[in-house]
């Protein structure tokens, strides 16, 4: 598992890599170039707490500038899970933070690590197959899809469906060697909204975690075949563990560009320039929910891009006072708070829900409220401009079913580089949602269409039972 992740952030090239002929070509990580140190925290008999924290504070001490965690605690407050704890050490010394978002999809309410200051990682599907070649004894050959390390032969049984009528053979030839959707939402990635925060939408963005490629230690069995064990030096796995290496390696390549960033500053560039949009032009589709369009509960604010990343116009950035104000409007207790800041100096003179996040969700879930009662929800947000120096952003917000969404102002004018202007959005609807899930997107694009700055609304029905 670790050596897997670790070489996804940052292993160098190898070439002539493939799991037993699948996957073939040259191998690398996100970021090659990145000095990796790996710290051990799980063993074959299981976690501890005690081991996730040691391992943190040992990185933090070393002076990382990344952390990857493909790791969770599975719905926990936050004074009482051990990577919230150990991350908000990181945080304070600008150390960027990639979390798993688990794998107990594809229900709602199953994420991890809805941590809000870490960026949170969903998994998606890769544009590839794994194509064989099945030789039957009349010389037919039928090519399809497996994924099977050895070879088939004439004494091995295995169980085939067979169908002896298909009324859609048309359609079959018609789309055949076209173009697979990617990515899309896979089933098992787990959902927001966040148990420890809900008013922090998660997760916060998706990579690929599907079929991932990458090192494997030569002496464990990477697969079996007929109760022969099989060896290889690379291995195809899946998870959302695979996903956030992905995006710990494009936070490297961030860091090094801007390394006087902070890890809101890193994680808005990805959040705000991902794609909801796939290979094909249509919207990034939900495995688990029969293919319908993806929403921000299941892939955060889309696939990442890293290219986009590098230049995002405008950021949501965050400080740790910042995030201590929303420990305080979660009503933590002192002891609490002091639980995660390790400290007993916490300022809570500005209690807060509202943190500049990249990133709106609303609950509209008063079951006992009056019929056609309504409310308005306000959220405040600050943006600073890392773009051209003289830039006038639009903003645009896609149409919520049954919900009023404005915008307050709707342009903001920037004179300088670092300049920061804040703004209002409102969203007014029923006290109780008809829909589990409405969601659109707020974008604010320049006028010389060089940057489109998009953050996901999801409003929603749903209600955190603790």
């Amino acid at each position: 598992h670790g050596t897997h992740t670790s070489t996804t952030v940052a292993g160098t090239y190898v070439k002539d890599a493939s799991y037993f002929g699948y996957a073939p070509g040259t191998a690398r990580g996100i970021a090659p170039m990145a000095r990796v140190a790996m710290y051990k925290a799980l063993w074959e008999e299981g976690s501890y707490t005690t081991d996730v924290i040691a391992a943190i504070d040992q990185a933090i001490t070393d002076g990382v500038d990344v952390l990857s965690l493909s790791l969770s605690w599975s719905q926990v407050e936050l004074y009482e899970d051990p990577v919230a704890i150990a991350t908000f050490a990181a945080i304070e010394k600008n150390i960027f933070v990639s979390t798993s978002a688990g794998n107990d999809g594809p229900d709602v309410e199953t994420l991890n690590n809805g941590i809000p200051w870490v960026i949170t990682v969903a998994a998606g599907t890769m544009d590839r197959d794994c194509s064989a070649t099945l030789s039957l004894g009349n010389k037919v050959s039928v090519n399809g899809l497996a994924q099977y390390a050895g070879n088939f032969s004439s004494s091995t049984e295995f169980p085939i469906v067979f169908m002896d009528k298909c009324d859609e053979t048309t359609e079959l030839e018609t789309i055949k060697h076209k173009i697979i959707p990617s990515p899309k939402v896979t089933s098992y990635t787990s959902r927001g909204p966040s148990y420890s925060c809900p008013s922090v939408l998660k997760p916060d963005i998706m990579a690929p975690g599907d079929s991932v490629l990458a090192a494997w230690p030569p002496n464990l069995e990477a697969a079996s075949v007929n109760d022969d064990l099989m060896y290889s030096k690379f291995n195809l796995l899946w998870g959302t563990s695979m996903a956030c290496p992905h995006v710990s390696g494009i936070g490297a390549l961030l860091k090094a560009v801007y390394p006087n960033w902070s890890p809101a500053a890193i994680r808005s560039a990805l959040m705000t320039t991902s794609d909801q949009i796939d290979n094909t032009g249509s919207p990034i589709k939900d495995i688990g929910r029969s293919l319908q369009p993806a929403h921000p509960l299941a892939m955060g604010a889309g696939h990442v891009n890293p290219n986009k990343a590098l230049n995002p116009g405008l950021i949501y950035d965050a400080t740790v006072q910042d995030y201590i104000d929303l420990l305080c409007g979660l009503n933590f207790t002192q002891k609490q708070i002091k639980t995660i800041t390790r400290t007993t100096s916490n300022n809570c003179f500005n209690p807060s829900l509202d943190l500049n996040y990249p990133s709106f969700i609303a609950f509209f879930n008063d079951w006992f409220a009056e019929p056609n009662s309504t409310t308005m929800m306000e959220f405040r947000r600050t943006v600073t401009n890392v773009g051209d120096e003289r830039s006038t952003y639009k903003a645009n917000v896609t149409p919520l079913t049954g919900l009023k969404v404005t915008v307050e102002p709707d342009t903001l004018v920037f004179k300088t580089k670092y300049e920061k202007k804040s703004f209002k959005l409102r969203i007014e609807g029923p006290k109780q949602l008809a829909d589990a899930v409405v969601f659109g997107y707020l974008t604010w694009e320049d006028s010389g269409k060089k940057h489109v700055v998009t953050s996901p609304i999801v409003a929603t029905s749903y209600k955190i039972e603790k």
